[in-house]
């Protein structure tokens, strides 16, 4: 026995409904973020800036990056704002293990 045309059009809808209503509730998982390993600090050659030298192990990457030692932020209503600064820059390169 087929089925009419008219449940088939109404069922096809309501079962996309149905299966994004249950994806929405799943609980969505938190992002991982992997971490790097700190191999130094060094002077900058300017106030109040560093140059962080980082190891991503993962990738046998080393990366420098140039940053602020703090960074500038405020807070507005229950949220923390982060300020733009005109230090900023990241160098990776690709290393050789033994």
């Amino acid at each position: 026995m087929r089925t009419p045309v008219k449940i088939r059009a109404i069922a096809l809808p309501l079962s996309v409904l149905l299966l994004a209503a249950a994806a929405r509730s799943q609980p969505v998982p938190a992002p991982v973020h992997k971490r790097m390993t700190v191999m130094d600090i060094y002077e900058a050659g300017q106030p109040q800036a560093i140059i962080l030298k980082l190891f991503d192990p993962g990738s046998d990457v080393v990366c420098y990056v140039l940053m602020p030692e703090q960074a500038a932020r405020k807070e507005v209503g229950s949220k923390w704002i982060y300020e733009g600064n005109a230090v900023g820059s990241i160098s990776c390169v690709p290393v050789a293990l033994k």
